[in-house]
C-alpha cells in the first residue's frame, strides 16, 4: 500500500514487462483509466470470489487500471492493491455468521470510500452490502457507480421470512439507498431483475450479466458413469439452498440402485440431517476442490433454492452434462422438460416424481444434460460474462 507500490505500479505502465500472465493486456505509455473495485474476499477461484476474479480481468483487459480493495491480491499487472489479509473483523470470526460476515463487509466499504474521497477514477464497482459510503462519496463527485448484486431485492428476502437486519448489516433503508445511488445494478438473472422492477424508478439501470463457467474445465465424461444413478447437491447445505426439502424428496422417490451426493459445508441447523439419513444412500461430503471428476460420476443435479439470483454451480454441473431439477430462483436459464425441471420447493411429491423419472428413464435424463450442456457452451462461458459486464458497465 505504500509509496513504493504506486512507483512499481507507474513503472509497469511506462515499460511494460513481458506477458507471462494468465491474460493480455494494452499498457500503453499514458496512465489508463483508474477503476476503484471494492470486495472483501479472499479472491481464490471459488464462488464469486471466481466471478469477482472474471471481471477484474475484465477491465484489465480493457485497458483500465483498478484499484483494488479485497483480502485477496491477485498480483496480476494493471491492479493496485489496497486491502488488507487480515482485519480487526478476523478477531470476532467465532461470531455467528449474521455478524462477522456483515463487520467485515463494513471494513472495506469504510476503506473504498477512503480512496473513493481522492477521487480521480471513471468508475466505482462495489458488491452490494460493501458500496454505500464509496457511492455517497462517487454521487458527489459525479463518478458513476456501478452495484454488483448477487441476489433477490431485498423486499423478497423479506417476504420469505428473512429475518430483519441488525448492525453491522446493512439496515433496509441502507440498502435502498445503495440501490439509488448505483448508476447501475448489475444483477445475476432475470428473475432476480423481476424483483427490482417495482422499487426501481429508471428500470433502464437494472442489467442482467448473469454468470460464467469454465466449459473446457467442466465438460461431460460418460466413461465415469456406471450403472448406479447419482444426483448431485452441489452448495452451502443449508435452509436457503433447500437441502431438507431435497433429502425430503429423495427418500420419497425410493430409487433403487441411486445415491446423492451432497457436496459442501453443512450449516448447524440442518446437521440433524446427516445422522438421521447416513443410512439412506445419502453420501455428505463437505467441501471439495475437484468438482469435475465427481461430476463425470453423475447424472443429474438438484438446487431447490431461494433468494438466490443464480447458482453458478448449477452452470458447471450443465457443462459437464447433467440434467437439472432446480427453483426459479437459482437463476438457472432452465427450459423445463428440455434440459431438465423447474419445480417448486415445497412440492417435494413433485420433486420426487420427477427423479423417478429421470432414474427411469437414463436415456432421456442423458439428452437434457446435453441440452443444458448446449446452452452454457453458447451462452455462459467466462468469455461471455466478461462481454456482457463490459457492456453493461458501459466500455
Amino acid at each position: 500500500m505504500g509509496s513504493s507500490a504506486g512507483i512499481l505500479s507507474l513503472e509497469l505502465y511506462v515499460f511494460p514487462p513481458n506477458k507471462d500472465g494468465p491474460f493480455e493486456r494494452n499498457p500503453g505509455h499514458e496512465m489508463p483509466p483508474k477503476v476503484l473495485y471494492i470486495y472483501e474476499g479472499k479472491l481464490t477461484h471459488h464462488g464469486i470470489d471466481h466471478v469477482v476474479r472474471q471481471q477484474l480481468r475484465a477491465l484489465v483487459e480493457n485497458g483500465f487500471h483498478v484499484d483494488l480493495v479485497s483480502r485477496g491480491n491477485p498480483h496480476w499487472d494493471g491492479i493496485t492493491f489496497h486491502g488488507q489479509r487480515w482485519t480487526i473483523a478476523n478477531a470476532f470470526s467465532w461470531l455467528p455468521r449474521s455478524i462477522y460476515y456483515p463487520a467485515q463487509k463494513r471494513i472495506f466499504m469504510a476503506m473504498g470510500a477512503r480512496l473513493a474521497r481522492n477521487g480521480g477514477y471513471e468508475k466505482i464497482i462495489s458488491w452490494r452490502d460493501r458500496a454505500l459510503t464509496a457511492f455517497r462519496k462517487g454521487s458527489q463527485l459525479g463518478i458513476p457507480c456501478y452495484l454488483n448484486h448477487d441476489a433477490m431485492h431485498w423486499s423478497h428476502a423479506a417476504a420469505t421470512g428473512s429475518p430483519t437486519p441488525h448492525w453491522p448489516a446493512l439496515s433496509r433503508a441502507e440498502m435502498d439507498e445503495e440501490y439509488r445511488l448505483a448508476n447501475v445494478l448489475l444483477l445475476t438473472s432475470d428473475n432476480s431483475k423481476s424483483t427490482f422492477l417495482s422499487h426501481v424508478e429508471d428500470t433502464e439501470k437494472l442489467k442482467v450479466i448473469g454468470r460464467g463457467v469454465d466449459t473446457e474445465r467442466f465438460s461431460p465424461c460418460a466413461a465415469n458413469k456406471d450403472s448406479t444413478f447419482r444426483l448431485v447437491f452441489c452448495g452451502r447445505a443449508g435452509e436457503r439452498k433447500g437441502i431438507r426439502q431435497v433429502v425430503e424428496a429423495w427418500n420419497s422417490a425410493n430409487l433403487p440402485a441411486a445415491e446423492l451426493l451432497v457436496i459442501g459445508d453443512i450449516d448447524k441447523n440442518v446437521e440433524d440431517l446427516v445422522s438421521e439419513n447416513a443410512h439412506r444412500n445419502i453420501h455428505w461430503m463437505g467441501f471439495q476442490r475437484d468438482l469435475p471428476a465427481i461430476f463425470h460420476t453423475c447424472d443429474a443435479q438438484i438446487l431447490l433454492s431461494r433468494r438466490e439470483g443464480m447458482a453458478k454451480s448449477l452452470l458447471e454441473g450443465a457443462a459437464s452434462g447433467l440434467a437439472t431439477i432446480a427453483t426459479i430462483d437459482c437463476g438457472f436459464p432452465m427450459r423445463d422438460g428440455m434440459n431438465g425441471f423447474m419445480v417448486s420447493r415445497e412440492n417435494t411429491a413433485l420433486v420426487a416424481e420427477k427423479l423417478r423419472f429421470l432414474h427411469q428413464n437414463r436415456n432421456q435424463c442423458a439428452e437434457m444434460g446435453k441440452a443444458g450442456r448446449d446452452t452454457v457452451v453458447a451462452e455462459y462461458s467466462w468469455g461471455k460474462f466478461r462481454e456482457r459486464f463490459i457492456q453493461a458497465i458501459g466500455v
